[in-house]
């Protein structure tokens, strides 16, 4: 099974939002990480057909899927950014709802209902309306109604948004769990959940495909050029402006500072492991990598 993007470029109007890539992916999960703009929901959204490249096409087992139509959306879930439900549903009503919008029979639809609500931790209160939900509860019947159909290809955009620790780590699980037979694309701009699950990154910028390699493999190419460094107050500005910084804590006398770096930044900079906050900074700048 694979899913495969052959030129692909969209434009709006004087804005190339993509341009001409190229990749190929097969079972496991993806972690798709970029600034805001760099063109991740354009790229979702073509990918599940709910709008068509300007150019180039994307093909499921080596048919367009413009071509397959219904038959791909069958095997597909997804989960935009910007999901809210249906306020007046209960999320047990919306879930078979959604169901038979995905053209499963009623009996299968009460098992798979029931099944997605335990998977993400609702069951006891599915028959609350939607309305008196919190955000990160909706998110989670956002994750459970891309779920429904037992998907094949699984598409989430900022699926981890509004979750607490909690949450975040059992949705890391039903990943893992599903990804031996499931192509799983999860955008997020929490860096740290495409470290723990992604078995490869793709690294969008600006529109292009800059990289895709696992995390160990990005996380490498950060070896010896990541520093955790001590500065008074009256030096911080100067750090911070010559260099890239993933991290900053101010403490009572001095603060402590990761920076990006290939030389020595300071006489008494100690030499950190990588993490994916700092590839983030690497690649994208300094800015926010926790949430969009």
């Amino acid at each position: 099974m694979t899913l495969k993007l052959e030129k692909v470029s969209h434009q709006y109007k004087d804005h190339e939002a993509l341009k001409s890539i190229d990749c190929e992916l097969s079972p496991g999960i993806y972690g798709l990480l970029g600034p805001n703009g760099a063109g991740k929901s354009t790229l979702l959204r073509i990918m599940v057909d709910v709008i068509a490249p300007t150019s180039g096409q994307v093909l499921y087992n080596n048919r367009a899927i413009t071509t397959l139509g219904a038959a791909y959306r069958d095997k597909l879930g997804y989960l935009p950014q910007d999901f809210h439900g249906y306020s007046q549903f209960t999320a047990e009503e919306f879930l078979k709802y959604v169901a038979n919008l995905k053209g499963l029979d009623a009996k299968t639809a009460r098992v798979r209902v029931k099944h997605v609500l335990a998977l993400v931790g609702l069951t006891s209160v599915s028959r609350k309306k939607l309305k008196g939900y919190s955000g990160g509860m909706r998110r989670r019947v956002g994750i459970a109604q891309a779920l429904l159909n037992n998907p094949k290809v699984l598409i989430l955009d900022e699926p981890t948004a509004g979750l607490d620790p909690s949450e975040r780590i059992r949705l890391r699980g039903i990943l893992s769990q599903l990804a031996q037979d499931t192509i799983i694309i999860l955008s997020t701009h929490i860096v740290s959940d495409i470290e723990y699950v992604a078995d490869e990154v793709l690294l969008l910028k600006e529109g292009q495909l800059i990289g895709k390699a696992s995390p160990r493999e990005l996380l490498a190419k950060l070896d010896r050029q990541v520093w955790a460094v001590q500065v008074p107050h009256n030096e911080l500005q100067t750090y911070t402006t010559a260099y890239p910084v993933s991290n900053l804590q101010l403490q009572k006398e001095h603060a402590d500072i990761r920076i990006i770096s290939h030389a020595k930044p300071h006489i008494s900079a100690q030499q950190a492991e990588p993490r994916m906050e700092d590839l983030y900074v690497y690649y994208f700048g300094s800015g926010d990598t926790s949430n969009s």
